[in-house]
């Protein structure tokens, strides 16, 4: 795509493919089944009538959910992005590697990052969360003995 092809309409490209891409996740979250722990809570009339209420109005309620949002997700967002632009700038200011091979590299990444997640989360269901974790900080320490 050329740079006025771009300036001109392309640069809207993402946001009708956002516009798809929602379309998919409304029909698919449509389509899910709610998971048994979930349907046994709700048949037995566990579940909350006013999750926002509850989630924000007890101080005791407020406090976990603004531990989670400030004191997990952001700083892993934070650590995200300040590694992938710490990267680029490395790449391109230190090692000479020309932006646009840099920037293929990063994609690559992600998308390998993306994968991976998905494969791991699968293999997490079948086999447990605790041998994964195990076996990612053996990768660390010594555990052959």
């Amino acid at each position: 795509m050329t740079q006025s092809a771009w300036e001109n309409w392309g640069w809207r490209l993402p946001f009708l493919i956002s516009i798809f891409m929602m379309g998919i996740s409304v029909y698919i979250r449509k389509n899910m089944t709610e998971s048994p722990l979930f349907a046994k809570a709700k048949a037995e009339g566990k579940t909350s009538t006013n999750p926002l209420k509850e989630s924000f109005g007890k101080k005791v309620n407020l406090k976990l959910v603004l531990l989670a949002l400030f004191g997990v997700t952001m700083g892993m967002g934070a650590i995200a992005w300040s590694t992938l632009f710490y990267v680029q700038t490395y790449f391109t200011r230190f090692m000479f590697i020309d932006f646009d091979q840099v920037n293929t590299i990063i994609i690559i990444g992600i998308l390998l990052y993306v994968g991976f997640n998905i494969f791991f989360a699968w293999l997490s269901d079948h086999v447990g969360r605790k041998p994964l974790i195990v076996l990612s900080i053996c990768q660390y320490i010594n555990c052959s003995s």
